[in-house]
């Protein structure tokens, strides 16, 4: 069977990006049966990766401005998918081609475009009402990332429950082991990061809730003075990111809350294992994937209990309404002062972690390729 995945996304930091890089390479590695052709930009760090596996085809595509690959998508796209006559074609970031003859396969990571829609600027927003529900209804087959992603799905578009997957992503085995030495001192090179801290990791941006959760450590400053770990803030300003620094100057937490843009793979590794206590206080997510890697990486979470989070935590973490700044503050409080309780999270988010990973990921979507091409 000829199948093709649509992988200009991969090299994105975003977990959609981390998404398409993992699938890809897993798939790779895992079918040598059917074959595979990839678009993605020719400077793609996959380009290597994928470099002499014979079923594997490279369709490099030239870096283009948002609008320019929009249109590349949905016109001439189609006409690669007809040319190269592929049988299944995937789109692994929301959005189909236009109508083309391959049976198609596409993956809703989440709708929180309909579901917040004040966190999204304008023609992003526009953009998803326009193109998301059209990939919904033309596809074969629908993938959601978590049961909350497939029943917004089901509420929102309508799409029948069905010709819906739920297939969740997953973790690196790396992420299990020691970060390497020398990443500690790699970390510190790129910013002050403090010796003892809670981390959340995420783009800045307002369905991240980061200005709530600014709120919730200035309330556990007061409680604990100056036994208060550091915050730390991983992640690429996004969309409104001005209203996270401005909450911070506010609130005078000065040099207690550390920022930096996205580290590399090792780097981020050490920061998660080294953190006291991660936080994920977002609206909504599709999966949430930075949380899963706290979680594997042995350290206690504290998680927003709405969309698909508590089906990663389950019982492993703690869950607070992400709306409720002082029961936040008191959750993070507790496990900061309860250090029995918060080792024993630690262990029993590493052992959950473990139900999850990408080669897991890559088989359920390949059954979905042969079940649709069949």
């Amino acid at each position: 069977m000829r199948i093709g995945i649509n992988a200009l996304s991969a090299e994105n930091r975003s977990g959609t990006g981390r998404y398409a890089t993992e699938l890809v390479r897993h798939l790779a590695r895992l079918d040598s049966q059917n074959d595979y052709t990839i678009f993605l930009h020719d400077d793609s760090p996959l380009c290597k990766t994928l470099r002499g596996v014979e079923n594997v085809h490279l369709s490099r595509q030239p870096r283009r401005s948002r609008l320019t690959r929009i249109i590349w998508e949905q016109v001439r796209l189609p006409k690669l998918i007809a040319r190269k006559h592929l049988e299944v074609f995937h789109a692994p970031a929301f959005v189909l081609p236009g109508r083309c003859a391959a049976r198609m396969v596409t993956t809703v990571h989440d709708l929180v475009f309909m579901r917040y829609p004040e966190t999204f600027g304008y023609f992003r927003r526009n953009y998803f009402h326009w193109a998301i529900p059209r990939s919904a209804y033309r596809a074969a087959r629908v993938i959601a990332d978590s049961e909350a992603t497939r029943r917004d799905l089901v509420d929102l578009f309508g799409v029948t429950a069905e010709r819906i997957a739920v297939v969740p992503l997953g973790v690196g085995a790396e992420y299990f082991e020691p970060a390497p030495p020398e990443a500690v001192e790699q970390a510190r090179a790129l910013f002050p990061l403090p010796e003892r801290y809670i981390l959340t990791v995420g783009t800045i941006e307002p369905r991240k809730n980061l200005v709530r959760l600014l709120d919730a450590y200035a309330a556990v400053r007061k409680r604990l003075k100056t036994d208060t770990p550091a915050l730390v803030l991983v992640g690429r300003k996004g969309w409104k990111y001005g209203e996270v620094f401005s909450r911070i100057a506010e609130l005078q937490l000065g040099g207690d809350v550390v920022w930096s843009d996205f580290l590399p793979d090792d780097v981020v590794r050490a920061v998660y294992q080294r953190a006291a206590l991660f936080v994920c206080l977002s609206l909504h997510e599709g999966f949430g994937l930075p949380l899963l890697e706290a979680m594997a990486s042995g350290t206690a979470v504290v998680a927003s209990d709405r969309s698909s989070m508590p089906e990663v935590v389950g019982d492993a973490g703690v869950l607070v309404d992400p709306f409720a700044v002082e029961a936040t503050a008191e959750a993070m409080t507790a496990l900061l002062t309860d250090h029995e309780r918060r080792a024993a999270l630690a262990e029993r988010a590493r052992e959950r972690a473990r139900g999850f990973s990408w080669e897991l990921t890559a088989r359920r979507t390949l059954a979905i390729y042969q079940d649709v091409g069949s």
